[in-house]
């Protein structure tokens, strides 16, 4: 220290006192501001943990969710069949922390993970940040598009439905009518057996249990009596009715065809949930994962991957 001041000394032209004054002063600035230094980089460090760590906490809670959300259009999904003899239901999860991915900014979660010490060797990082953020703007476009996707097809079954039950309405007067007219009365040999089968045929349909699902009530009523119409064509009764039969008949394939349309529609609601949650989670697991590991392994894939390639060859030439 001191042939260091002496150094300045000369240097400088000045005497010993100043010299050492100088440096003393020059030491306690360089000191300073070192230690400002460092304290900025346990602020960035800390900074940069915690936006880490609520981002990934945030994540961890939608991928919870999104598996829950999964499995209830799975479920949901299965009831969305015309056989289906229960009530149509969807349970939804409300994937809370979505919304707070928007109010997160998104700079420093940026830096969170790619900026500092810490961060160097990120670039498999990146490929996961972006993915991560790819699959939640993807879940978040999802979850904005179920509420009109439900309201339209209750809106569009029900309509079908209403109409389906009129033309059932319908066919039960028509029959009621014929019931009238042919009660105690005599009829042709032809007409007589006509009216006979249809009446077992409608009997045989009554004793079913669940008789008016829709599935029951067209496989075992109206297709029945369809086909009934068909072989007794020619008796001018089997006109009106069919007509009649027909129309609930187009009724129920609509119900159906919006069945099977919202089936499929759930169940890629289910695939795009079961993929996000997937691919979320090997991307908030590879972001967690320092960057001097990834880069370390990723080195090591790099070379071996050709002595790999090479075993794998020879073992395939000596089959």
């Amino acid at each position: 220290m001191k042939s260091f001041v002496d150094y300045i000394a000369q240097t400088f032209n000045i005497d010993s006192n100043t010299s050492a004054t100088l440096v003393i002063t020059l030491s306690i600035f360089v000191l300073g501001y070192l230690l400002n230094w460092i304290n900025n980089i346990i602020i960035g460090l800390r900074t940069r943990r915690n936006y880490r760590k609520l981002f990934q906490a945030i994540t961890d809670s939608i991928i919870y969710s999104i598996d829950l959300q999964s499995k209830n259009f799975v479920k949901a999904a299965k009831t969305l069949n015309i056989n289906y003899q229960n009530d149509y239901f969807l349970q939804t999860v409300t994937i809370t922390h979505l919304d707070n991915v928007d109010r997160l900014d998104f700079k420093l979660v940026y830096d969170s993970y790619f900026l500092g010490l810490e961060n160097l060797f990120s670039k498999r990082k990146l490929k996961a940040f972006n993915k991560s953020f790819g699959r939640l703007s993807l879940i978040k476009n999802t979850e904005e598009r179920i509420p009109q996707e439900l309201s339209n097809f209750i809106q569009k079954f029900n309509e079908h439905e209403n109409k389906w039950n009129e033309a059932a309405e319908q066919i039960r007067q028509f029959y009621d009518n014929i019931n009238r007219q042919v009660d105690g009365g005599t009829f042709p040999a032809r007409v007589a057996d006509y009216l006979t089968r249809m009446d077992r045929t409608i009997f045989r349909w009554q004793n079913l249990d669940r008789r008016t699902e829709y599935a029951i009530l067209h496989n075992e009523l109206i297709n029945p009596l369809l086909t009934l119409n068909r072989e007794f064509e020619d008796i001018g009764l089997t006109l009106n009715f069919n007509s009649l039969l027909l129309n609930a008949s187009h009724h129920f394939d609509n119900m159906e065809k919006t069945l099977n349309v919202y089936n499929e529609i759930f169940r890629n609601h289910s695939l795009t949930y079961r993929a996000a949650n997937r691919i979320l989670k090997k991307s908030i697991s590879i972001m967690k994962t320092p960057s001097i590991i990834l880069f370390y392994f990723g080195t090591v894939k790099v070379i071996t991957k050709p002595f790999r390639t090479i075993r794998r060859r020879r073992k395939w030439r000596r089959k």
